[in-house]
This record gives C-alpha cells, sequence and structure tokens, in this order.
C-alpha cells in the first residue's frame, strides 16, 4: 500500500525506480493528496471490496470482480475524505517546505547505504535490516526518538534495540547538515489499518486450514510469534481449544510450574523457561498460560 501511495503521489525513491513505476503514465496522479488522504481512501476501497489483500503473494493488492466494474464505468464510487482541521493545517506547512519530497528522497539514499552496511557486516539480505516501504517511511517521518522509530510500521521493538541508534545517528547528523529546525520535521504518526493487523492475516491464513510453519513461512514471521497470535485467539475467544498445539500433559506441569512462581498475567516468559530448565519451547509455554489464564 505504502509503495502504490509513493507511485500515486510521484515519489522517486529507490523502491518506485527499480521496477521503473515512474515511467508509467499515472506516475504522480494524485500528488495534490497528502498520502494520509490516500491511505484513507485505499482503506476505503479495502472495505468496499474493490480491491482485496493476496496474503499469500507477499500482501500484494489485487483488482476484484467490482474493481471492474468501476474501471468500465459501470459503477459509481464515493468515497469520503477524513482530513481533520489539523491535517488542513499540516497541508499548510507542507505547502510551505516544498523541498520535503527531495530531503526525504536524499535521507532515504543515506539510510540505504547504512542498511546496506549493515546487512554486509553481518551476511544478512538488505531487506531483513528494513524493507524499502520502511526505510522509506523512515526517511519521510525523520524520527529523533527510539520511541518515534518504533511507531514506524515495520520497526519492531527488536530492530529497534538492534538498529535503532545508528539510524537515529544518521537522521540526526542530516537534520544537523541540512540545518532543518524541529517545523521542519514532520510530526511522527501512527497509522493504524484494522483490516490487516498482523493478527487478522494469521487469523485469516488459519481459517484456509494452513499450519503453524506454512503462516509462519507465508508472513515471514517465527513460528513462536504464530503460535503468540494462536495464544491471543484462544484468550479472546475466537478459538475453544488448544489441544492440537500443546497436549494437556504438557499444558498441566506448565501451568503448575507457573503457580508455583507465583506468575501473573503479563509476567515475563524466561523465568518460567528457566524454571523448567528448557524442557518446553516458548510458544508452550505461551499456550499453556493462555490455558491458565481462563481457569
Amino acid at each position: 500500500m505504502g509503495l502504490l501511495i509513493d507511485i500515486l503521489r510521484g515519489s522517486m525513491n529507490r523502491a518506485v525506480t527499480e521496477k521503473e513505476y515512474h515511467l508509467i503514465k499515472t506516475f504522480g496522479a494524485g500528488k495534490d493528496r497528502r498520502a494520509e488522504e490516500w491511505l484513507d481512501y485505499l482503506t476505503q476501497m479495502l472495505n468496499l471490496g474493490l480491491m482485496e489483500i493476496a496474503y499469500d503473494q507477499a500482501h500484494a493488492l489485487k483488482l476484484t470482480p467490482q474493481s471492474w466494474e468501476v474501471l468500465r464505468g459501470e459503477r459509481k464510487v464515493q468515497l469520503v475524505n477524513f482530513i481533520s482541521p489539523l491535517q488542513k493545517q499540516a497541508q499548510a506547512t507542507e505547502k510551505a517546505i516544498p523541498q520535503q519530497d527531495s530531503l526525504t528522497d536524499e535521507l532515504f539514499e543515506r539510510l540505504r547505504k547504512l542498511r546496506k552496511a549493515i546487512a554486509d557486516e553481518q551476511n544478512l539480505p538488505a531487506y531483513v535490516v528494513f524493507t524499502d516501504a520502511t526505510l522509506t517511511e523512515i526517511a519521510r517521518q525523520m524520527p529523533q526518538s527510539e520511541e518515534s522509530l518504533a511507531d514506524i510500521s515495520g520497526v519492531s521493538r527488536k530492530k529497534c534495540e538492534q538498529y535503532g541508534d545508528e539510524f537515529l545517528a544518521e537522521i540526526a547528523a542530516f537534520i544537523r547538515e541540512k540545518g532543518l529546525t524541529i517545523a521542519d520535521v514532520p510530526a511522527p504518526k501512527k497509522v493504524k489499518i484494522p483490516q490487516v493487523s498482523t493478527y487478522e492475516q494469521t487469523w485469516e491464513l488459519l481459517q484456509r486450514g494452513h499450519s503453524v510453519e506454512k503462516i509462519a513461512e507465508l508472513r515471514g514471521l517465527s513460528a513462536v510469534t504464530v503460535y503468540s497470535h494462536i495464544a491471543k485467539f484462544y484468550e479472546d475467544g475466537k478459538i475453544n481449544d488448544l489441544s492440537p498445539y500443546i497436549s494437556a500433559k504438557d499444558a498441566g506441569v506448565i501451568m503448575q510450574a507457573a503457580e508455583q512462581l507465583g506468575m501473573k498475567r503479563g509476567d515475563a516468559l524466561k523465568p518460567l523457561f528457566e524454571h523448567l530448565e528448557g524442557q518446553y519451547g516458548y510458544h508452550q509455554i505461551r499456550l499453556a498460560l493462555a490455558m491458565w489464564s481462563k481457569q
């Protein structure tokens, strides 16, 4: 979705130019709208069934039969503009800073070089550090604290701990070199799209009958994370039986150990893991504690 917005707004970042999206005739056709507005519009299109997310194809956006009705002129669609007074004020500020897009592109290239250096040092593909879409958003928002960096989609707490200091230092150096003030730097924002939350993506694949291992592969997650999602589904009442994922015997041993340690909901799992001398994996512990919480 972020890449689609970049194409509509005419952004010349690497994710766009690498695949020559800047050469298509609709490139920049929506540059008069802010990214937040396009995000609202695209979310509405998803809700109306004019697009769908192909979870098994790297979350690509796909056209639907309803899409073709619109494209053939057989159906008209009205979308709501949710722009607030604060956003209107931000628009005015953006117009007063016409160099913002070029600054974003310049910072993106600097962060891309830093990402490559880190990836080469750790013998990792660059996208494992941060994807181009995430890197573009970091360059756009210019976060100046770990909290602001962690608010950006694609930046996990673990990645903050691993790479945050280096990226924040590079951003701070860029801001100093360009003589930017706080007013010049876009305010950090949180954008949430409930329809495509990480839990619902896992739930969708689970409903299709995929195994935990397959879901982890399709979503690029660890199996432990998928098991954690399943545990939450149980706690929320979406799943009533965890026996396909953990035996009653193993769950009983783990719950008894949790009682012995006097654990409470939300406590760290490591003390329990060590108490059990590593006989049970973290995913088994998470599932057993979900059962324990409902007793």
